[in-house]
């Protein structure tokens, strides 16, 4: 049997607020995952990073999309409904992250499955379980071992 190597799944977070980049980074570290992680910080960015346009030509391919709704330049909407409406970008999983939980019935008028919709502030224990739910979406997750106890350093 011929076994292929299994490559980590990279994650794309689109969001312009620095300290909620910061939040998602510590939550990314705190459920020991060491998947490769990419920002941009509008929603024109990140049509231009997940079409692999301009800067972005060489970008790795996101097999995770952490969406915030409200960006500058191309909401977070206007991102989901060109991600929908092209066949390659609407393979790609998407999480939404929202300051307000009333956006979930906004997101059902674009198809959005609204059990991948996350509120912020991130809750360290809603997100990690948004985390572990990587590897149910056919997604290869990478976990860092946990620390030995007795380990020095």
């Amino acid at each position: 049997m011929e076994y292929q190597a299994l490559i980590p799944a990279h994650i794309l977070l689109v969001e312009d607020n620095p300290a909620d980049v910061r939040l998602a980074e510590i939550a990314l570290e705190e459920a020991r995952l060491q998947n490769p992680l990419s920002v941009v910080t509008n929603g024109e960015d990140a049509i231009s990073y997940l079409k692999k346009e301009g800067r972005y030509a060489t970008a790795p391919t996101p097999a995770l999309v952490l969406l915030d709704l409200n960006l500058p330049r191309k909401s977070g909407y206007d991102v989901l409904r060109e991600m929908r409406d092209d066949p390659v970008l609407r393979q790609i999983a998407t999480i939404v992250l929202s300051g307000s939980p009333y956006e979930a019935n906004a997101l059902l008028q674009h198809r959005v499955d609204p059990r991948c919709y996350l509120v912020k502030p991130l809750d360290f224990i809603a997100f990690r379980q948004a985390l572990a739910s990587f590897e149910r979406l056919g997604l290869a997750v990478i976990h860092r071992p946990p620390h030995s106890i007795g380990a020095g350093g």
